[in-house]
This record gives structure tokens, sequence and C-alpha cells, in this order.
């Protein structure tokens, strides 16, 4: 990464079908500015997109379709040596559930 410069982080994710997200399941793609000089801590605001299928969470996806989540543009900040983009899903009881699949996931420069 260069510091300062504007960056569109994106990853593709599907629900799979018959063992898709259910109850309180939500996904999330998150970006997160590291230095790798200071012992690899993070530096800045990470930024993030949380989806599901049941329209609660930032995005609705389909169930069982490969759908493309683009967070908002970001830019690095001056102490950031790289970034990391973390994919995962999240219950926050027993009835949430399923799973999500994750692929082609992308750091891109912003070309003016």
């Amino acid at each position: 990464t260069q510091k300062g410069k504007a960056y569109v982080v994106s990853a593709f994710v599907n629900t799979a079908g018959k063992d898709s997200m259910k109850g309180d399941a939500y996904g999330e793609v998150k970006v997160e500015w590291r230095n790798k000089t200071e012992g690899d801590n993070p530096v800045g605001e990470p930024t993030s997109v949380k989806f599901d299928i049941s329209g609660k969470a930032d995005t609705t996806i389909p169930a069982d379709v490969w759908t493309q989540i683009t967070l908002p543009e970001v830019k690095a900040p001056e102490k950031a040596t790289h970034c990391r983009v973390l994919v995962t899903m999240w219950c926050t009881d027993e009835k949430g559930g399923g799973c999500a699949l994750f692929d082609g996931i992308a750091v891109a420069p912003v070309t003016p």
C-alpha cells in the first residue's frame, strides 16, 4: 500500500444454498490498516460492510448466488505499511447459523 492513496476493497460471497445463513447470522468484509515496522499493530480505523439475507445488515444478499460486496473507498493512513482484509460470519445467539463462502478478495488502487 501507498500511504495516503485511495483503495477499493471487495470480495465475492455466497451463502451456499441448503446451508445458507439463517437466524441472526451475518457476514462481514473488513479492511484493517497495519504497520509492520511497529510490531504489525493496527493504525487508523477499520472499514467494513456487514451483510445478511434477512435485510437487517448494511447489505442484503440473495441465498445461493455469488454477490460482490464492495467497501466504501478507503485511504491508507500515513503510518500504514500494509492492509489486512478479514472475511467472516457471525452469530449472536444459538438461533443463527449456516455458512458464507468467500472468493475473489481484491484490494485495488483508485485510478483517477
